[in-house]
């Protein structure tokens, strides 16, 4: 399926303010286009949320229209992980470590750092129709594991010695980067990377 979204007016006015499409920057200069760094910052951070959720549109579309098979095969998902270690990680939060039977490499994936991914009992299928038993950050990646951190306290579930499948649900740490950049470019600031 298709993802569709608005552009609304005002990204449009900036495109065509920044060069981007439309009139030429040359004959804007003369109508009040407004080039500040806060402009500039206020539309990409608009950009942003629409790219966002262009993301999350997209991954919903594929959980719902492809089986576990096809969902590890582009990447987005993980299956027949189990819990090899539980350990703390920074802050006190429950980080766990999981790997495939017997401890063999992790299939190709697109899961990276900082990605949240929802583990997934092995037996709820399609994995667009169940609730994740819960949602994690990842931590690390490893060529036989893969280790994610929580924030709320882990289901007894996850221990019980079943299968788990884990799925990206999104992504905010690009995000985050960039808004981050915006910001610093907004406020004038100096001493950072936007500067």
């Amino acid at each position: 399926s298709q993802v569709r979204f608005f552009i609304s007016p005002t990204l449009l006015d900036f495109a065509s303010c920044f060069g981007i499409m439309g009139p030429s920057s040359e004959s804007l200069t003369s109508t009040g286009c407004d080039r500040s760094p806060e402009a500039f910052a206020a539309w990409t951070e608009e950009l942003l949320g629409l790219e966002v959720q262009a993301e999350e549109e997209e991954t919903i579309s594929l959980l719902i229209s492809c089986t576990q098979a096809e969902l590890q095969a582009r990447g987005i998902a993980i299956l027949k992980l189990s819990v090899a270690e539980h350990t703390t990680a920074l802050y006190g939060r429950a980080c766990l470590t999981l790997e495939r039977h017997g401890g063999v490499p992790m299939p190709a994936h697109r899961i990276t750092n900082g990605d949240i991914v929802g583990v997934f009992d092995i037996t709820l299928r399609p994995l667009s129709k169940a609730a994740p038993l819960a949602k994690a950050v990842v931590q690390a990646i490893r060529a036989n594991s893969i280790s994610i951190v929580f924030d709320t306290d882990i289901p007894n579930e996850v221990f019980d010695g079943r299968q788990l499948n884990l799925a990206i649900v999104s992504s905010d740490v690009t995000m985050k980067r960039y808004r981050e950049a915006l910001d610093i470019l907004s406020s004038g600031r100096v001493d950072g990377p936007a500067a």
